[in-house]
């Protein structure tokens, strides 16, 4: 599990840096990122809660929580055992957790877990597997559903 990794392994405190070519990697337990970078950002932690903008692409692999906040990111790959919780726009959401919560604009949205909200735009396709679906009344979906 994550929280192994992270209590195990050399990240005993936070680990971030940037590279040539403006990604971020960033590692804590407890991780609050706030960060604009026109690269991805490549986040771990027991809980990760990302204020920014990644122009690229956002993985994020968490234990407890996932919470990405934005305004601008390409696409999102999150993992979290319990819940991720997404806000902003996004060519595609790939997202696997106990609970998540979406609200967001994208152009596809691919979403596994025991219970899925969704809100916002999507313009594409919308695949979800989950014991327990909520949609909002106001959700756009142009592809399938």
């Amino acid at each position: 599990s994550i929280t192994f990794l992270l209590n195990t392994s050399i990240v005993s405190h936070a680990i971030e840096f940037h590279d040539a070519a403006d990604n971020i990697f960033a590692a804590d337990l407890i991780l609050n990122e706030r960060a604009n970078v026109d690269g991805d950002a490549f986040l771990l932690g027991e809980t990760i809660n990302f204020a920014g903008n990644a122009k690229g692409n956002i993985l994020a692999a968490g234990n407890t929580a996932v919470n990405i906040s934005t305004t601008d990111f390409k696409n999102a790959f999150v993992i979290a055992k319990g819940e991720v919780n997404i806000k902003g726009d996004a060519k595609a959401i790939y997202a696997f957790g106990n609970t998540i919560k979406i609200n967001c604009n994208s152009e596809c949205e691919f979403l596994i877990a025991k219970v899925v909200n969704v809100s916002g735009s999507i313009n594409g396709d919308l695949t979800i597997i989950a014991t327990q679906i909520n949609l909002d009344k106001n959700l756009v979906v142009t592809g399938n559903l």
